[in-house]
């Protein structure tokens, strides 16, 4: 399900790069979007999965811990979020309501989602970038020690499908086109969330979402994406980095805080 290659010079990974994104055409429906890792051993999975420590999660029951705080967070930030006023089972009416009209894992109150995902509270969403060179950074900015990184190029819909069951792994898309925080724009990102309806009795009516591990859904027969996992090798990391910060990529201009300019100015200082 995922190919697997090893980076011999930085024209090779520009050519690869190039390869990979003729396939892209998102306005219909082939998306081709990148995500740098640190480490090539790390894998793909949501910061949802790694601060619960499980790989399946219960979506109402994740809203509902979103809506204990939603009024605390309105009165900090003096914003209108809204989640359902009638609790759990409410939340449960609507998500499941929504998933029953469509055939994609749908998620509600996305651009609280987002908004949530930025600021660092855990994800079901894997969040993505349109440009190969802005995942390319965060892999070398990620580097530890002598650890070889890998950006992951997932590339939507490349297969025709093997037809997907009524409770088959799904994995979707979601974005560009979301009002939300800026870094979603700075840094041209896209997400992914995957997740599996689960449905029961004869007229199989849906029970429940369950959010899931990604890599998992795409080890389903039914996936039609396709994933190549590129490694970069360490030695390489200086020498990237600096033709990188030569096409203005740096935490700065990904970040814009005041942060990410002393960042930008100890990268420049001690890493290239």
């Amino acid at each position: 399900m995922i190919e697997e290659t090893t980076i011999r010079s930085w024209n090779s990974l520009m050519k690869k790069f190039e390869e990979i994104s003729m396939h892209g055409d998102m306005y219909n429906g082939f998306s081709v979007l990148f995500r740098g890792e640190g480490d090539k051993k790390w894998g793909i999975r949501s910061t949802l999965e790694r601060r619960a420590g499980a790989k399946t999660f219960d979506l109402v029951n994740y809203y509902n811990r979103i809506n204990h705080f939603i009024d605390e967070l309105n009165s900090f930030k003096n914003e209108k979020w809204e989640l359902p006023r009638g609790g759990i089972e409410e939340i449960r009416r609507e998500v499941l309501s929504e998933n029953t009209r469509s055939s994609n894992l749908e998620l509600l109150w996305l651009e609280l989602l987002i908004y949530l995902r930025h600021h660092g509270f855990p994800s079901p969403l894997i969040d993505w970038s349109m440009s190969p060179i802005v995942a390319l950074y965060f892999c070398l900015k990620d580097m530890k020690g002598e650890c070889d990184g890998a950006v992951y190029c997932f590339q939507e819909n490349f297969r025709e499908s093997n037809g997907r069951g009524v409770s088959s792994p799904i994995t979707n898309v979601i974005g560009p086109y979301i009002t939300t925080h800026r870094r979603h724009f700075l840094q041209q990102a896209n997400y992914t969330v995957s997740g599996v309806k689960n449905y029961y009795g004869e007229g199989l009516a849906l029970e429940s979402v369950t959010l899931m591990n990604f890599m998992d859904c795409l080890r389903d027969e039914s996936n039609r994406h396709k994933v190549t996992k590129i490694i970069i090798k360490n030695k390489f990391r200086k020498e990237f980095l600096r033709r990188i910060m030569d096409f203005n990529i740096n935490d700065y201009v990904l970040f814009n805080s005041e942060d990410s300019l002393i960042e930008t100015f100890a990268c420049k200082s001690f890493d290239i």
